[in-house]
């Protein structure tokens, strides 16, 4: 194994650790974003006042979800290219030691990461919540 091959797999390692990163910290952003703006919403304001602002808590974690969906096709892409890159080297052992499970996603697009089960359960949660929150008195 060549010294290129080690230098591209910590780049390609690297940029999926900042694609998971980024998605992580889209998520708490979104939680901390709809929980605070939720709690200063709820004080003192009528009950149309809270449902619209509930509507825009929504619209903004679905930008949010749209991001961060951006940034799990970018990562996907990334273990595409790390496991191409381990199973170019040819050397048995180094593949095996490498190669965690079979990572060849055939459809790396943005919408097939929007519909993903972490993505899904996450922002399907974090909009009910925003709901409830918002009819619960």
């Amino acid at each position: 194994m060549s010294d290129y091959t080690v230098v591209a797999l910590n780049y390609i390692q690297e940029n999926i650790k900042r694609m998971s990163g980024n998605s992580l910290l889209i998520k708490g952003w979104s939680m901390t974003l709809t929980g605070v703006v939720l709690a200063i919403t709820k004080k003192d304001n009528t009950l149309d006042d809270i449902i619209s602002v509930s509507i825009v808590i929504t619209v903004f974690n679905l930008i949010f979800w749209f991001m961060d969906s951006y940034y799990l096709q970018l990562e996907r892409k990334f273990r595409n290219e790390y496991s191409r890159k381990v199973t170019s080297t040819g050397d048995a052992r180094f593949e095996s030691a490498l190669t965690i499970f079979n990572n060849n996603i055939k459809n790396e697009g943005v919408l097939s990461a929007l519909f993903s089960a972490s993505n899904v359960f996450f922002y399907i949660i974090v909009i009910t919540v925003t709901f409830t929150c918002a009819y619960w008195k």
